[in-house]
């Protein structure tokens, strides 16, 4: 897509459950996104939940290191080269541990960017009769920015969404990418839903899809290994 640098690998992690029907531990499920390629998806380890802290999921370090290593290969499989930079995007806050393993996972590769995003519920309204541009950003303090994803077009002349749209906060950002780059990319990202008619969606196509893969996964069998490409999962 035009306006994402090239030989970067995008990386949307995401979690769920192995039953719908049980209280069954939780993996993780990774779809991989490029900027000018075909999706990935792979199947990570057992992921932790502890209810005293956050009560979201988390990789411990060597889960995590597993899991940034195996989208990297794959990238390098069908690129013929390995990345040069590495984003990857969250919904739940790093870890120490987990942190640390993402980093080792990165092996030689010196450029990279790890960011959670979440939903920000608080509403920002602006000056006028419409609500914020799609693709405002605000600095909220060091590497915590807000992002309105949807919002007001002006080349449409209106606002493509129902009620007041709620910007995504990146919450933590881990490398050394500047606010205004990264929030340009996670806009990008928005548009590469293919397989929708819509302008644009509210999350980026790293955090949908991987979302929309571990749907698929709960109804997998045990003992069943995933296809790596995304269009089985279409």
């Amino acid at each position: 897509m035009h306006g994402l640098p090239e030989n970067t690998c995008y990386v949307g992690v995401s979690f769920y459950r192995e039953s719908p029907y049980a209280n069954t531990d939780m993996q993780s499920s990774l779809a991989q996104v490029f900027g000018a390629g075909e999706g990935l998806v792979l199947k990570g380890q057992k992921a932790i939940v502890d209810k005293k802290l956050d009560s979201k999921a988390h990789l411990d370090a060597q889960g995590a290191e597993q899991l940034l290593r195996q989208a990297i290969a794959l990238y390098t499989s069908q690129h013929h080269q390995p990345p040069r930079r590495v984003v990857l995007h969250k919904t739940s806050r790093f870890w120490p541990d987990e942190l640390a393993g993402f980093k080792k996972g990165l092996g030689e590769i010196s450029f990279y960017d790890f960011l959670t995003l979440e939903t920000l519920h608080t509403r920002f309204m602006r000056v006028g009769k419409e609500p914020p541009l799609r693709g405002t950003g605000i600095i909220l303090g060091d590497r915590n920015y807000l992002l309105f994803t949807m919002g007001y077009v002006p080349f449409f002349r209106l606002y493509p969404g129902h009620r007041i749209p709620r910007p995504l906060e990146i919450v933590e950002h881990h490398g050394q990418s500047p606010a205004q780059e990264v929030c340009r990319e996670i806009l990008a990202l928005t548009k590469l839903n293919w397989n929708s008619c819509a302008f644009g969606s509210s999350l980026p196509i790293t955090i949908r899809f991987a979302r929309h893969v571990g749907k698929i996964l709960t109804e997998m069998p045990a003992g069943v290994r995933p296809q790596t490409k995304y269009k089985f999962y279409m």
